[in-house]
């Protein structure tokens, strides 16, 4: 128990120290209009859901320059839940987003894609599987 306690102290001390190296890292200035803009439509919060297997993620995500920000959460089918810490960036020219998301067990994923509208429209790579289509819709 208390090497299980360990190990999740140390996964959130690393998800902390990653989230406040890439924070001092982001440019100062506020960009271009159109790059502030197109960074609010990253900005919010998104989530993805599959029914019947019962699979949530859940993400709020902030731009600063081309860094995106952000944490979120995930439920699975047999009751797993918990945390994730998400760094990015978004290339202002093309509207390409790449979020690296860390869940709490250690589990990386790297989702790949675009703002349509209101979703988030891309793939995910979990660890060493293939990319899947995966896409987030904003929420209110």
């Amino acid at each position: 128990m208390m090497n299980a306690i360990s190990r999740a102290r140390s996964v959130i001390l690393a998800a902390g120290a990653v989230l406040g190296l890439a924070a001092a890292a982001c440019p100062r200035s506020p960009g271009t209009p159109s790059a502030a803009a197109a960074g609010g439509h990253v900005t919010g919060t998104w989530l993805h859901r599959e029914m019947p297997v019962r699979y949530m993620e859940a993400m709020t995500l902030r731009v600063r320059g081309d860094s995106v920000l952000g944490e979120g959460t995930y439920s699975m089918e047999a009751g797993r839940q918990g945390n994730t810490t998400i760094v990015g960036k978004w290339q202002q020219g093309s509207g390409a987003i790449t979020l690296d998301i860390l869940r709490d067990t250690g589990v990386r994923e790297r989702w790949t894609g675009t703002v349509r509208g209101d979703t988030l429209a891309g793939t995910l790579k979990i660890a060493d599987t293939d990319a899947q289509a995966f896409n987030f819709a904003r929420q209110p």
